[in-house]
This record gives C-alpha cells, structure tokens and sequence, in this order.
C-alpha cells in the first residue's frame, strides 16, 4: 500500500489558504483536511499579551506543536490515530467564519477530477491546513508537499475584519488593531526569511512579498498569489498542477 501524501498549506491569515484546502478536499477522492487550528492550547494556556491586554493566538506558544507532529507523523506512515483524542478532521477547535461564498465551474471540476484520478487513483491524501507550520522544520519535512499563499497587507486585513472565530470560551473577535499589533508582526516575523528582500517590511507589506531562491529550492515550497481579485478557478488549476507535478517529478 503507497504510503499517504503530505500537502502543507501555509500562509497568512486570511491568505485564502483554508478555503483552498477545502476545495482541493472536493477534488481529492481520498483526502482528509487536518488543521493546525485544532491544536490550540485551551483558552487559559494562551499567551495573555500585555500591549494588547488578550490573548496572543498568533504566536508559536499558542499551538501545541508536540502534538500536531505526532499526530502528522503517525498520518504519514499509516500509523491508526485516537480521532476523538487527537484531531476533529471536519470540524475545528477554533473555526473561522466567512461572511462570502465561493465556487469553481463545474466544467473545471470536472476537469481537475478527472486529473487526480488518473494520477493518484485513491491514494489517501492528507491536507494540512495552518498559519503556522513551516518555520517548525520537524512539521515541515513531515510533508511532501509545501504551498504558501501570498498577499499584501491591506487584504489581509480587510478579510480578517469579515471574520468571528469560535473559541472553547465563545466567539472571539479581535480586538481593536489586534491584526496591526499580532496577526502581522507575527507573521513577518516568522516568513520574511522566505522573501526576496525580506528585510523590507514595507515592501512585503506592499506587495505580500516574492517567494526567494532559499524557500523555492531549499525548503521546497511553491508559492501562489491570491489577491482580492484573484480568479479561484485559476488558482485551483494551478494548484492541482503544481501537486501533480511534484509528485510526479519527485515520485512521490
């Protein structure tokens, strides 16, 4: 039996990162969607930030990484998991919710179907959904695959603002410039080694930043825009390519 495959999808918050993992779980016959959202410590281990007098969700001490690998290195070798102790695999501990809906055409699904199918048959597919993962090397090199989604600043954080998290306290909104004083520092602090010209916050800020030689070749991730204006169908195709691709030419 071919061993499952790996697909870690990163990026910013509200990078579009979720919504494509939920997609690609549509296409992908065999295919389960594990979020990094789910191995949040419980409200009261969060780190409790003084600037902004709340919870710091957006820093590494937040997430019980010792867990999330285990569970991610016993998925990669076929190794049962204690779903009820371990992971919700449809449901998240913390789940975002988005005010807009979206879709593919059903002629392009039909189309990317067809390619999984003939490529992968019914090999188990593991989706790795988190904001937060590749700076983890034990987490990174778990996976066989390594997609980062891109944007600038001001999308960012327009699309978050549409956003209520449910939390084990409640529905969590952020507070005032909670995304100006954590979700970004956070995560330029933890990325902008991964950019051309990282150094240059404002630059990133900008333009959401070009991935560098270091993230392509060493580190193995593949990089795609999703702006405002991004066409879903577009992103979805090359996506899917990009996965087939590698696994084909890394056979993995």
């Amino acid at each position: 039996m071919s061993a499952p495959i790996i697909i870690g999808l990163s990026g910013a918050s509200s990078s579009g990162k979720t919504t494509v993992a939920n997609f690609l779980k549509k296409l992908f016959p065999n295919s389960d969607i594990i979020h990094e959202d789910d191995f949040y410590y419980p409200d009261e281990k969060v780190p409790f930030n003084q600037e902004i007098q709340d919870r710091d969700w957006d820093c590494p001490e937040a997430i019980n990484f010792e867990d999330f690998v285990v569970v991610v290195d016993k998925l990669k070798h076929n190794i049962p998991i204690d779903k009820r102790k371990s992971i919700h695999l449809e449901k998240t501990n913390i789940s975002n919710h988005v005010k807009t809906k979206v879709s593919i055409s059903p002629e392009l699904h039909d189309i990317l179907v067809g390619k999984i199918e003939h490529a992968l048959g019914d090999r188990k597919v593991f989706l790795i959904d988190g904001f937060l993962m590749f700076q983890n090397e034990t987490l990174r090199k778990l996976m066989d695959i390594r997609l980062f989604f891109r944007t600038d600043f001001s999308t960012l954080k327009h699309r978050r603002s549409s956003r209520e998290y449910s939390i084990d306290s409640g529905v969590w909104m952020d507070p005032p410039f909670y995304f100006e004083k954590r979700v970004w520092p956070q995560y330029y602090k933890y990325h902008h080694s991964l950019f051309v010209d990282g150094s240059d916050e404002d630059l990133i800020k900008r333009t959401g930043g070009t991935l560098n030689e270091y993230a392509k070749d060493t580190l193995g991730i593949d990089g795609f825009r999703n702006d405002d204006n991004s066409n879903l169908n577009v992103l979805l195709q090359k996506v899917v390519d990009t996965i087939l691709n590698r696994i084909e030419r890394e056979q993995i």
